[in-house]
């Protein structure tokens, strides 16, 4: 059931004529935290850490393995001498990741 807020109209049920009308006050937001306060409450024993040490190696492994590979599909590509519809979508995906 919707709410009657305007000012001086009775609610729905007729009863006391009384209204409710929305607090007009706007909300303060005074506490900001900033993501280095957060990353030095953590302790550096804790599993996050070990955790976030092992995230990055991983995605730096991942980065070297990627580059790696492509730029060797792009040599191989390229040293080709048939160039086909084919070589050229593979050397067009090895250029894009």
């Amino acid at each position: 059931m919707p709410a009657n807020l305007t000012e001086g109209s009775p609610d729905s049920k007729g009863s006391s004529g009384t209204t409710q009308t929305p607090d007009a006050s706007p909300a303060l937001c005074t506490e900001t935290v900033t993501f280095t306060e957060v990353v030095e409450g953590e302790e550096w024993g804790s599993f996050y850490y070990s955790f976030k040490t092992e995230q990055l190696i991983t995605l730096w492994v991942l980065f070297v393995f990627t580059i790696v590979g492509n730029s060797m599909v792009l040599f191989s590509t390229w040293r080709r001498k048939k160039k086909s519809r084919m070589t050229f979508f593979v050397t067009q995906l090895a250029i894009t990741v």
